[in-house]
């Protein structure tokens, strides 16, 4: 039993693997009128004021504008612990049904991507041409470390889309 106890005490979790997070931390809560942790290289057009769900601007993607601007931050700068789920709260403004723009959470590192998750926001909502309220639970790869990079954007993958609208976004560690 002592040998047992003396074996688990040695083992030693690797630096940047994070412990297990317990939740309820928000990471992001963004209106898009103040643009920290967000890039947009060659894709301005993505931050506009046509529709706003709060404030002057909001983000959007459709006919022009494939992907949006690009938060982008590493894990340890968001959380002590190593996420298993994710809380995605936002406010879309989606066209039709058809609309097959897609919100993208992605974690990426040097060697590529850890993990991809996309909510599909036409399938997401239960109306069109207003805004509606997304409440999404997203899952994390396990192998997770504290190096690997959040990014969040949206991708329109088929090039037809109608503008879609994002607005009032807040990300948060579920578990």
């Amino acid at each position: 039993m002592l040998g047992l106890l003396g074996l688990l005490a040695g083992c030693k979790r690797a630096a940047n693997v994070p412990p297990v997070g317990s939740g309820q931390k928000e990471w992001i809560h963004q209106d898009f009128d103040d643009l920290q942790r967000w890039s947009g290289g060659e894709y301005p057009a993505s931050l506009t004021q046509e529709r706003a769900h709060s404030g002057q601007f909001s983000l959007k993607a459709g006919p022009g504008v494939d992907y949006s601007l690009t938060f982008s931050a590493p894990f340890d700068q968001l959380s002590l612990t190593k996420p298993r789920k994710l809380r995605v709260q936002a406010w879309v403004w989606v066209p039709e049904e058809t609309n097959n723009i897609t919100l993208v959470i992605t974690a990426v590192n040097s060697k590529g991507v850890v993990s991809w998750e996309g909510i599909q926001l036409a399938n997401t909502v239960k109306g069109y041409k207003s805004w509606q309220h997304l409440d999404q639970k997203v899952m994390m790869s396990p192998q997770l470390t504290s190096d690997d990079v959040l990014k969040l954007y949206l991708w329109q993958r088929n090039g037809n889309d109608n503008s879609l609208y994002l607005d009032d976004l807040i990300i948060s560690e579920e578990e």
